[in-house]
């Protein structure tokens, strides 16, 4: 999922769910937002509208892109491997740069450390300059590895 809006007002809570896969959160015939519906507006006492919409370009998304390097990584694929292929998407799809820092236990060694990985440009000093940047963790056998992700549109 890429990210939530949240607008209140007096008829009630208006929600936006960006996401790549819609069909998971609408299921068959618009089940499970009918029943999301339902669980929130039983839960705030309020009318709630939820909508969908979709993200057209996921690899040049921070938050989905650190969330399928997160999820790999989770299920012991070589994190090198995982990064590359994911700054390797994103420039296809029409960055101008990414860049990701993970830190951590590593490989599960035994002092954490950190790896930076770039390709292209991203300015940190202009403001003007839209970059998408995101958190993630991964949560391996080791310990908790943090995945930073800016990307350069």
């Amino acid at each position: 999922m890429g990210h939530v809006n949240i607008t209140h007002s007096d008829a009630g809570l208006r929600t936006i769910i960006y996401t790549s896969r819609t069909a998971l959160i609408l299921g068959k015939n618009g089940e499970n937002l009918t029943k999301l519906q339902k669980k929130l507006t039983a839960l705030y006492g309020k009318k709630v509208q939820i909508d969908v919409k979709e993200i057209k370009n996921p690899d040049v998304h921070a938050t989905l892109v650190g969330d399928s390097i997160g999820r790999q990584i989770e299920r012991r694929l070589p994190y090198r491997r995982v990064i590359k292929q994911a700054i390797v998407k994103a420039m296809e799809k029409g960055a101008k740069g990414i860049k990701i820092r993970i830190s951590g236990r590593i490989g599960g060694a035994e002092i954490a450390r950190h790896e930076l990985y770039k390709e292209g440009n991203v300015p940190s000093q202009k403001i003007k300059a839209s970059i998408d940047y995101a958190v993630e963790h991964a949560l391996t056998q080791y310990g908790i590895l943090g995945i930073k992700i800016w990307i350069y549109k």
